[in-house]
């Protein structure tokens, strides 16, 4: 694991203070994904995918999926005050006569919510406008909160689907917005 913990938001006592990295128990509740970008957009139409891991005493690699497709960042940053990554969860409580509460667990997951203030009329048609068209609600999108991320990549991207389709809308002259709503695919 990369580092995970500022160096300043340790304590001394605590198990990661001497490398700031995950411990296996804590990353119990992410869907972990090892991400690769390309520096330049690639067309091919094979890939080949090696993993060189001579240390691996069980001989094999264990994957869940690959996910390969087209990326795309917006010019500007998504608007400030509207932005934000939460928990949600399905938990159910039932509560006893006597005031006893039981819970139904779910696991919890992430929901990223934002909003593009400040797409061209390219970026708004030729991306976002794109993107909800193919993906719908149902396709998968992978979100990265940052690419140049490492402490905090493990909490803030994730694989996903959109929750809902937003219009792209005209805010004011040459100027095109439109909302995200992402929910982790577990």
């Amino acid at each position: 694991w990369p580092v995970g913990y500022p160096y300043e938001s340790l304590e001394w006592e605590d198990d990661e203070w001497w490398t700031g990295k995950y411990t296996t128990e804590q990353t119990l509740g992410y869907t972990t994904a090892l991400v690769h970008i390309n520096a330049a957009n690639t067309i091919a139409r094979y890939w080949r995918v090696e993993i060189d891991d001579e240390s691996n005493s069980a001989g094999y690699v264990q994957v869940g999926r690959l996910f390969i497709g087209p990326s795309w960042q917006p010019a500007y940053n998504p608007q400030f005050g509207v932005t934000s990554l939460g928990w949600e969860t399905k938990t159910e409580i039932q509560e006893a006569i006597g005031g006893a509460e039981y819970f139904q667990a779910r696991t919890p997951r992430r929901v990223a919510r934002f909003k593009l203030d400040r797409l061209t009329e390219n970026e708004a048609f030729a991306n976002t406008f794109e993107i909800q068209r193919r993906a719908g609600i149902d396709q998968e999108v992978l979100w990265i909160h940052d690419p140049e991320d490492g402490e905090h990549a493990l909490r803030r991207r994730f694989l996903g689907r959109l929750r809902v389709l937003s219009p792209v809308e005209y805010p004011y002259a040459e100027c095109n917005s439109t909302a995200f709503e992402i929910q982790e695919l577990l």
